[in-house]
């Protein structure tokens, strides 16, 4: 088989590009749509004093689930600390600090820089 040519690789990442963009785009109003719907639905739900709603067509079921929401980072970050707690947090580290602390010549002990590699496309004006 052929391989392609550099043109015609381009050319097709500028459309799928494209097309993804759309398809974005397309999907944004639609969430904002099913945002507005579910509220809708929840309002009367609450009214109703039910948590779910039946039809031919489907069912409707609040559910709920306890998130943490921060409202004091500094405490958070106390309880961490006081009770040896990282078991809460994410297991991520930020990549501007990393990168900061990296430029300052302080690395962080059981990671390494890896260089992620993707390719910046401009489509011709």
């Amino acid at each position: 088989m052929a391989e392609k040519k550099l043109s015609d690789i381009i050319k097709r990442m500028l459309e799928i590009r494209a097309e993804r963009k759309a398809i974005s785009e397309r999907d944004s109003v639609l969430v904002e749509e099913w945002d507005s719907l579910e509220q809708a639905l929840m309002s009367r739900l609450d009214e109703e004093g039910t948590k779910s709603a039946a039809s031919m067509l489907g069912t409707a079921v609040i559910t709920e689930t306890e998130v943490p929401q921060v409202e004091d980072w500094d405490a958070v970050e106390a309880y961490i600390y006081e009770n040896e707690a990282v078991h809460i947090l994410q297991r991520r580290i930020a990549t501007g600090a990393f990168r900061e602390l990296l430029a300052a010549g302080t690395p962080i002990p059981g990671t390494r820089p890896l260089t992620k590699r993707s390719i910046s496309l401009t489509a011709a004006k």
